[in-house]
């Protein structure tokens, strides 16, 4: 018990096994900021068109000047390297080893409104040139179960299910016309048109779960990208099960896949925050100077 002279003077939270009462739990301490564990604000899905016009309004209305010169500048980076920040910024891994299509040309039969179905096709091709990469980066012991993946010989990986969004539609469609009202009532002005020959597009996959030893789905996002417009023309979402064929039923991941698939997706997401950084501070170079 404490004195009643000496209460006034007790503090239950420095002194709580005087007052009697427990004692608050200890804070949690504040975790280290680093480069790697910084994640950036996502950017507007209009980032590179936005970016760029805001470069051109710097050039036209200021005429000279040292923000000037970096809206020339920015828009020379843009120029060369539109494809990697603009995949780069979702995610998206960039290159050789990974474009699943590269500059895979529309074709005549399919100008004018590209049948939907072809931008399945699109990203099945994809799917499996970014399956073979793992392949052909594999090591001699592991190489030929990833090339097994696309085909029913043991353990491979089914597709159940694709969803498509088509991000470019048709100007002379009813589909069209019902966007644009929606653009119109949103106060956007962007008049978005489909797939049309002549024209060439990028193809890219990425992982949208990290794996792990219990995996049996896996969650796949594929972007196929114009690159005459430099915008992206539709998005599929798929989902593969991973299936043994010789006992006809779902099965987990093998080990080395899970690692390698793991080290994939911690790829994507520091290339992910670095290119978002890196759009950041391009769109702060031409910012005009705060009063």
């Amino acid at each position: 018990m404490v004195p009643p002279h000496l209460k006034h003077q007790v503090n239950p939270r420095l002194s709580p096994h005087i007052s009697g009462h427990p004692a608050p739990p200890p804070a949690a301490p504040k975790p280290l900021i680093t480069e790697e564990n910084v994640c950036p604000p996502s950017l507007s899905s209009r980032w590179l068109s936005d970016l760029r016009a805001q470069a051109q309004i710097r050039i036209s209305t200021e005429g000279q000047g040292p923000t000037v010169n970096s809206a020339r500048r920015v828009l020379s980076h843009l120029h060369e390297n539109w494809l990697d920040l603009l995949a780069g910024s979702e995610g998206y891994l960039v290159g050789p080893r990974w474009t699943g299509l590269a500059n895979q040309q529309i074709s005549w039969g399919d100008m004018g409104h590209v049948n939907n179905v072809m931008y399945n096709r699109f990203a099945e091709s994809s799917r499996l040139n970014y399956l073979r990469g793992f392949a052909l980066a594999s090591d001699e012991e592991h190489k030929q179960f990833w090339l097994e993946l696309i085909t029913p010989r043991s353990i491979g990986w089914i597709l159940k299910s694709i969803r498509t969004e088509y991000k470019c539609v048709s100007l002379l469609n009813d589909s069209y016309y019902y966007c644009f009202a929606i653009s119109f009532i949103n106060q956007t002005l962007t008049l978005p048109q489909p797939l049309f020959y002549p024209d060439n597009i990028t193809v890219l996959h990425r992982l949208v779960n990290r794996p792990d030893k219990d995996t049996e789905k896996i969650l796949m996002e594929a972007v196929i990208i114009s690159n005459e417009k430099q915008r992206v023309a539709a998005r599929c979402y798929e989902e593969l099960v991973v299936y043994d064929y010789r006992l006809g039923q779902r099965t987990n991941l093998r080990p080395f896949m899970v690692e390698a698939l793991q080290e994939t997706y911690d790829l994507q997401e520091k290339n992910r925050g670095k290119t978002t950084t890196h759009v950041l501070k391009l769109q702060e170079s031409i910012s005009p100077p705060s009063s």
